[in-house]
């Protein structure tokens, strides 16, 4: 919601009450001021009490915001350049899962899928990078912990795909990452924890 004092976010759970009858929170482009301090304690606790979360990028976060409380801080799997961390990549890259993990297993990309924009963020000491940018970059990563379950996608749904390709969110591929990211976060998976890179 914008108002004279700025944005928040509407509709985040009033109590701990209602915070915790989730079993993960999706937080789409949302900054720090957006959350306030209450918030951002609220969710760290959530986290720690085993509720998943997933941040998907945007223009308003990761590098373009600040997260004041540290506590929710320490919980994201990557850092970023404070001065603003996101652009346009150089030329479209197409996507590649780093390896097998139950979060992305049975994903296979067609080489369709295509990125225009991206953050320029670094993983976390134990976080998993699970899919990549054809350059390498991390464009999903998860924690490593498996007490902690957060997610962090770094890839933002600007532009139009070129003649043959399919914006990476309209893409089956990414889809289903995101559907097994959301089963990880909610302790719905199969199998082991994948293992730190």
């Amino acid at each position: 919601k914008r108002s004279a004092l700025g944005e928040t976010l509407g509709g985040f759970p009033a109590s701990y009450e209602d915070l915790l009858g989730y079993d993960a929170v999706i937080l789409a482009n949302v900054s720090g001021p957006m959350l306030a301090g209450v918030g951002q304690e609220m969710l760290a606790d959530f986290v720690k009490a085993g509720g998943g979360l997933l941040f998907l990028g945007g223009d308003r976060t990761y590098g373009q915001t600040q997260f004041g409380n540290p506590n929710f801080a320490r919980l994201l799997p990557l850092t970023s350049d404070p001065a603003g961390d996101y652009g346009r990549l150089k030329a479209p890259s197409g996507l590649a899962l780093t390896k097998a993990t139950p979060v992305g297993a049975g994903v296979a990309f067609s080489g369709r899928e295509t990125v225009l924009y991206a953050h320029a963020v670094r993983p976390t000491d134990g976080s998993v990078v699970v899919a990549t940018l054809a350059d390498g970059a991390p464009a999903l990563i998860v924690s490593g912990d498996d007490a902690v379950r957060v997610a962090a996608a770094t890839l933002l749904p600007f532009g139009e795909a070129p003649a043959g390709k399919v914006l990476y969110g309209e893409a089956d591929a990414w889809q289903q990452l995101m559907a097994d990211t959301l089963k990880w976060l909610m302790r719905q998976e199969g199998g082991a924890r994948p293992a730190p890179r």
